[in-house]
């Protein structure tokens, strides 16, 4: 079967980076998707660019920055919805948020189809008000990552149709929700990740892609202030070297195909294809001393699990 390899960006204001303000400039995006947008066109690389949106107009993409929004569509790459959300809103929130993301990128730039969520942190309520307003594909999911209280360990690692219930199982809600590549395979565009890891990675999935009979789908997903230096503004050119090398490593491949989000969540329904789990080895973590936290980041999934647990006895009791 073939490969899908798609990538998207998160559009947010630099002051998202961290948590941390960074002044009034958004190098990220003033400087950032240009350069993108140069390097997906001498690689004729389609994307998809999660524009962030909130309810409030000065925290719009679209508002603020609307000559960029235009110089991605014009290239024809894809845009959806990028959204944060505070801690503790409740569904009116979120759906405020949402919808009045969705009105105003549609106003301008047609139907829009996918979504990604503010630290991938989606949840159940979510969905729901995604697949009310029209949205197809949910791409939040990044598999073997914790994001708050969301737990992305035991998901597919293809597309799949979620509980309404538990969006980490799969089930029969319409939205589709489209992973990112397992973060345990190395495909991450990070300083601390070489593009021999990044290599060995896809090479794996390609290998995996010869035993089963649906798509394997690579999926790199990054953000439009990677390829800037936080504190110097300069571009980081061993962010944008890597990634013009991964590209080009990527297309030597004939059974590589190039997508964005709303293709490959097209291809993936019409097809009828069903999720899949694959059983991959944890590059990630082996690419780190025995002494480094970050070989061990796997245990947060049980850490997780035990907190869970004993909230769950604790309140048992006082009820």
């Amino acid at each position: 079967m073939p490969i899908w390899f798609t990538i998207d960006l998160d559009v947010e204001f630099d002051n998202e980076r961290f948590g941390k303000p960074y002044g009034s400039k958004n190098p990220g995006i003033e400087k950032g998707i240009p350069l993108f947008l140069s390097l997906f066109k001498r690689f004729q690389i389609p994307a998809t660019f999660h524009i962030q949106e909130q309810s409030d107009i000065h925290d719009s993409i679209s508002a603020t920055y609307s000559h960029i929004v235009e110089a991605i569509q014009k290239d024809g790459h894809e845009i959806g919805l990028h959204t944060h959300f505070q801690k503790g809103y409740d569904p009116e929130s979120r759906e405020r948020e949402i919808t009045s993301g969705i009105r105003r990128l549609e106003e301008k730039y047609g139907k829009i189809v996918s979504f990604r969520a503010g630290k991938y942190f989606t949840s159940e309520a979510t969905i729901k008000i995604l697949e009310k307003y029209g949205i197809k594909y949910d791409v939040s999911p990044y598999k073997n990552t914790s994001i708050g209280n969301m737990r992305w360990y035991d998901i597919a690692d293809s597309p799949y149709h979620p509980s309404y219930k538990d969006i980490t199982r799969i089930d029969n809600a319409s939205i589709l929700m489209i992973p990112i590549t397992n973060k345990r395979l190395g495909i991450i565009l990070d300083s601390s990740i070489s593009l021999e890891l990044m290599k060995k990675g896809t090479n794996i999935l390609i290998s995996e892609s010869k035993k089963i009979k649906q798509p394997i789908i690579i999926f790199l997903s990054t953000h439009s202030w990677k390829c800037i230096d936080p504190v110097t503004n300069s571009f980081r050119k061993d962010i944008i070297q890597r990634l013009k090398e991964y590209f080009a490593f990527l297309q030597q491949f004939n059974n590589i195909e190039f997508m964005n989000i709303r293709t490959l969540g097209e291809r993936w329904e019409q097809g009828e294809f069903t999720p899949y789990f694959l059983n991959t080895p944890d590059l990630f973590g082996q690419n780190f001393s025995l002494f480094s936290p970050r070989r061990y980041f796997w245990l947060s999934k049980y850490f997780l699990f035990w907190r869970k647990y004993f909230k769950y006895i604790l309140f048992k009791k006082i009820d």
